[in-house]
């Protein structure tokens, strides 16, 4: 399987607010994953009015930056909708991580701390942004990167897809485009893997597994790490 998405809700949460996706279309793949926030049952809910808006770009025709910013802003709209309607969710909201390859080329989008990894020969880079308090600490040159994995503000996010978000606040930071060359990996996760495993524990997962096992492996060693928080994996392996 090239393409592969899965969710866990982890060791202890008591629900999963967590989305992934994956599609093939005309010659476009899109993956993406959700991290939805504001308790049961608003978190999954705004997860998933972003998956439904990502499902509806558009395969071809349109460029995929403009057309994942058109999907973060079709997500932002369909939540305060929804919270207009349901008050009592106010204050939900989700993360996006999301990636659209094309002939050979990947371009991807992120709001808030999910992320994007792109995995090619023995090494990975992170192509997302994080958007949280101690990411931007750690750019500006107020926090010790060395400290960021453990300091108590590393899950206060700066932006967000939300009802109580202005378009600044839940702007994607898009990137690309990232050539592949028939041997990477893209990987899509929550901060349900990336804030409990290191880069090198996920190096060596995609090195040694293939397609969905990667992902199985992945929610393995969460598991074993005590999986504190839901999981959302999707991921796209051209060594298939």
């Amino acid at each position: 399987m090239r393409r592969f998405a899965q969710t866990d809700m982890g060791l202890a949460r008591a629900s999963n607010q967590d989305a992934a996706f994956v599609r093939a279309l005309n010659g476009s793949e899109l993956l993406m994953v959700a991290d939805g926030m504001g308790g049961p049952p608003a978190g999954h809910v705004a997860s998933a009015f972003v998956v439904a808006a990502f499902e509806q770009m558009p395969s071809s025709d349109v460029p995929p930056e403009e057309a994942m910013r058109a999907a973060v802003d079709r997500s932002r709209e369909a939540i305060e909708s929804d919270i207009v309607e349901h008050p009592e969710r106010q204050g939900m909201g989700s993360t996006v991580a999301a990636a659209v390859v094309e002939h050979g080329q990947a371009w991807i989008a992120n709001v808030g701390d999910s992320r994007v990894y792109l995995w090619r020969k023995g090494q990975l880079s992170q192509l997302s942004e994080d958007h949280s308090v101690v990411a931007q600490g750690v750019r500006e040159g107020w926090v010790d990167p060395a400290m960021a994995r453990i300091d108590p503000q590393r899950h206060m996010l700066t932006r967000v897809i939300g009802g109580q978000t202005t378009g600044e606040q839940s702007a994607p930071f898009i990137d690309g485009p990232f050539e592949l060359d028939g041997q990477c990996a893209l990987l899509m996760v929550t901060d349900g893997v990336s804030g409990v495993l290191e880069d090198e524990a996920i190096v060596g997962i995609v090195a040694a597994h293939r397609g969905a096992e990667i992902a199985r492996q992945l929610i393995a060693s969460v598991h074993e790490a005590g999986a504190p928080d839901n999981i959302g994996i999707a991921l796209l392996d051209e060594r298939l």
